[in-house]
């Protein structure tokens, strides 16, 4: 049962062909009389429906409304627990969708960090979260991260596979880790079962991982990137890996980028046929030297082949692209390649880039400016609306009045103008909270897309994970 108000806005001031001019405002008041459901937060509604378009001008407008379906945050063992990445669907093949968390937390009574993976399943009779298990490992050395996870049936053994992916200290550096589970069906927790801990010279940490066959040879392949140490300096980092049960995990290639005395990272990467040829690349994003920084690979089995690079700031100052994605944005039949990330001291941007195989052109980019450092680190594409087109929903925490806070916002692209569509927030748990990730799946198996983000956050009891769904 929703309750709205259309207010239909007619007549020559408001025609498309006769736009109100940028800086003009215009007030719309709605008195809304007070009810059991009528506190701050559950109504808070804007729309701007032009040509059958949804837009808003989001320096006018504070919030666009976005029904806030359910949250769970939690600590592990009463810790301070972080959540770094998600992944949703049906992780354990019981028709069921799960979400998929790979964190960590403080453990006190040894001094160190321990990975964790949580798994959840959203239950809509009750509006409730129900656990379907949790582990947790960690080193006697050093502190130990869990920072990506994906899953699939990434050996095509009919099992679906949970690849998680983090570092540890071992006293003297950085060490990777790749470890995959298998989640039997029901409430049942994760069962490890293969482990690839691996050191590049200098050591290296891993933030992202994602699969799919790279090589058209019928084999996945999980592509794995972050960061490699070298002396004081570090470069961008990525490694290819085939997987199979019997085996574990067998490294393919691996190399890094960047200049030999600099730092560059990779933040994010992104798997799928970016120019539309029928063939696979991954497409990694991060910041090297102030500059932020995308690359495109290609691997045929035999030898990986850098097809394109960019590095870019804006507004001249340093630049980071934090999430990237593929996908048909523009809603043409071809896939493009979408990019997040901060500009520091001023907000973030969104990139959007078409990729042809020859050349890498830049098609938009959008900026919200003027608030401060923001971190979009959530990203993705799909149609959250349920109106047949595909938007990009992005997740950032950004400072005000000297609180962490969470947004998330919605774009159209439509190959000639950027709308923005929806926003949602500002929120926190209790005090500064932050974003990790966002993903869009049908969580509550209602037939229609969500929005799903994952981060952490303060709370009267100490730093808390959380997992928050809303729909469009």
């Amino acid at each position: 049962g929703y309750r709205g108000l259309a207010i239909i806005l007619e007549g020559p001031d408001f025609q498309e062909n006769n736009p109100i001019p940028p800086g003009a405002q215009v007030s719309i008041v709605v008195d809304v009389t007070a009810s059991s459901n009528a506190a701050e937060g559950n109504y808070t509604i804007m729309y701007f429906h032009v040509a059958n378009e949804t837009r808003y001008f989001s320096s006018d407008v504070s919030y666009i409304y976005v029904e806030c379906t359910t949250e769970k945050s939690w600590q592990h063992m009463g810790s301070d627990t972080y959540s770094w990445w998600i992944w949703v669907g049906d992780a354990d093949r019981d028709g069921f969708i799960e979400v998929v968390s790979a964190g960590s937390r403080f453990n006190s009574d040894t001094g160190l960090s321990e990975s964790c993976i949580r798994i959840y399943r959203y239950v809509p009779s009750t509006s409730s979260w129900m656990g379907e298990g949790v582990r947790r490992w960690a080193t006697t050395a050093g502190d130990m991260y869990a920072r990506g996870v994906v899953v699939g049936d990434v050996d095509k053994d009919g099992d679906r596979d949970i690849i998680t992916c983090g570092w540890y200290w071992t006293g003297s550096l950085y060490k990777c880790q790749l470890k995959s589970w298998f989640k039997a069906r029901g409430n049942r927790a994760p069962v490890m079962e293969k482990t690839l801990n691996w050191k590049p010279p200098g050591g290296a940490q891993i933030y992202r991982v994602v699969y799919g066959d790279l090589d058209r040879d019928g084999v996945y392949e999980i592509v794995a990137v972050g960061n490699v140490t070298s002396g004081v300096y570090w470069q961008a980092y990525y490694a290819i890996f085939n997987y199979t049960k019997d085996a574990g995990f067998t490294s393919e290639t691996w190399g890094s980028w960047g200049p030999a005395t600099g730092y560059s990272e990779f933040y994010c990467v992104a798997l799928g046929d970016a120019d539309n040829d029928g063939e696979n690349e991954f497409v990694a994003a991060g910041g090297t030297d102030g500059q932020a920084a995308i690359v495109i690979y290609r691997w045929d089995g035999t030898s990986l082949s850098m097809e394109a690079q960019e590095q870019f700031q804006v507004s001249g100052v340093a630049t980071k692209a934090l999430s990237t994605a593929i996908g048909d944005i523009d809603n043409d039949g071809e896939n493009e390649i979408v990019v997040a990330g901060e500009i520091s001291g001023l907000g973030y941007f969104i990139r959007v880039y078409r990729w042809d195989g020859a050349s890498l052109n830049l098609e938009v980019e959008w900026t919200n400016q003027a608030i401060g450092t923001a971190h979009p680190w959530g990203l993705d594409v799909g149609d959250v609306d349920d109106d047949g087109d595909n938007e990009i929903a992005v997740a950032l925490h950004l400072q005000e009045s000297g609180v962490d806070k969470v947004k998330v916002r919605t774009f159209r692209w439509n190959g000639t103008v950027v709308m923005e569509e929806f926003i949602y927030g500002p929120f926190t748990l209790s005090g500064d909270t932050f974003v990790t990730d966002l993903y869009i799946y049908d969580v509550d198996q209602d037939g229609k897309q969500e929005i799903v983000i994952t981060g952490y956050g303060e709370t009267a009891t100490g730093i808390a994970a959380y997992i928050r769904f809303f729909k469009p």
